[in-house]
């Protein structure tokens, strides 16, 4: 956080009663003390300690923070650029020569932009999709085609799963255990990896 970010308003309220100094704020009242502490990272205040206790104090750069709303350190905003036109873009981008190319007295209209291709819906993708490629609800997700190929990735990820579990509880001393589960990781593929003894 830096030193010129805004102040929430329990430090707004806490750094306003500091100045007033009527209901003074110290190690007394340890809820305030998170609170103190964070103005005095900002160096909105001072807590110095007299008998073992401190005292919250403002500072000049707290004053000015009450007064304008803002830390005197915050640097000056840097004011937004507008966002320009296509053509304008598109000028600024062209080369020097076509840059300086002198005005003509009368205006072109501007280029009518095309309209992007709209999207068909969801309902019309389905009604193009042949029959058996969707799923009925009488159909098992194991019977659909996306289905098996969501299926088939879990079981990869479960066998690296496995595998990978099963390697480390080997290289820590459980063998019989990390064995069974680079096992179980390989048998899930159907035997396409092999366990390495």
């Amino acid at each position: 956080m830096h030193l010129w970010s805004p102040l929430n308003d329990r430090q707004l309220a806490l750094l306003a009663r500091i100045r007033e100094g009527s209901d003074p704020v110290t190690s007394d009242s340890p809820e305030l003390a998170l609170t103190a502490r964070a103005l005095k990272e900002r160096r909105l205040i001072t807590m110095p300690k007299q008998s073992g206790k401190w005292q919250a104090e403002i500072t000049d750069a707290g004053r000015f923070y009450l007064e304008h709303g803002h830390h005197p350190d915050r640097p000056e905003p840097v004011p937004r650029k507008q966002r320009s036109t296509g053509s304008e873009q598109r000028t600024r981008t062209a080369p020097p020569a076509q840059r300086q190319a002198p005005a003509s007295s009368t205006t072109a209209p501007a280029p009518q932009r095309t309209a992007k291709p709209s999207r068909p819906s969801p309902v019309e993708v389905g009604a193009g999709t042949p029959s058996s490629a969707l799923q009925t609800p009488d159909q098992a997700p194991s019977e659909h085609p996306r289905a098996q190929n969501v299926l088939a990735w879990a079981m990869v990820r479960l066998s690296a799963a496995f595998c990978t579990t099963g390697a480390v509880l080997s290289l820590t001393g459980y063998e019989a255990p990390g064995g069974a589960l680079i096992t179980a990781g390989t048998g899930a593929l159907g035997g396409g990896i092999s366990a390495r003894k």
